[in-house]
């Protein structure tokens, strides 16, 4: 943009940085331009015309509902086609968003103990990290409940291998030719 002087030139800077610093629109705004289907759009949509036409078992959803009831031969149907395609790929993309939102929400969800499910607070102190946490006030139940599980399976190895020690004994003796 030529200048008459140097003094327009800072009247214009000086104006500029003002609406910038406080955050306002700089230049005039854009007109939107009305929305238009990409190439790639309108060849899918071309694609889905051809397989309705000489292949129609071949034509998968969503395109049966997005061509269904257009004539696709004329630039208002092809048109309209594209514009309930765009309409899908919206839902989709936002769906998407909406459930790695949820996941999010799930992650930052306060942690609960493992046995008793009571969320992490103040006076409960969890232990341990993430899904795999315990309250302190059930590392000791936690402690005995695994003792047991550790006696009970000692226990049944020892009354195994017993058993196991008999029947050996008891084959011992036996002729070879049976134990076969």
């Amino acid at each position: 943009m030529p200048y008459k002087s140097p003094e327009d030139h800072r009247n214009y800077y000086r104006t500029y940085m003002r609406r910038r610093r406080a955050e306002l629109a700089t230049a005039k705004p854009k007109a939107k331009l009305p929305w238009r289907p990409s190439c790639r759009m309108v060849a899918t949509v071309r694609h889905w015309q051809y397989l309705a036409q000489h292949r129609p078992s071949h034509l998968r959803q969503p395109a049966r509902a997005i061509i269904d009831g257009l004539d696709l031969t004329t630039d208002e149907g092809a048109f309209e086609a594209c514009r309930r395609y765009q309409a899908h790929l919206d839902a989709r993309c936002a769906a998407r968003k909406r459930e790695a939102e949820e996941r999010e929400a799930v992650k930052k969800a306060p942690a609960r103990c493992l046995f008793c499910r009571e969320p992490a607070s103040p006076d409960r102190i969890l232990v341990g990290e993430g899904r795999y946490s315990i309250c302190e006030d059930c590392v000791a139940e936690a402690a005995n409940a695994i003792a047991a599980h550790k006696r009970s399976a000692t226990e049944s190895r020892e009354q195994l291998e017993r058993a196991d020690a008999g029947y050996r004994y008891s084959v011992q003796g036996a002729p070879r030719h049976r134990l076969k």
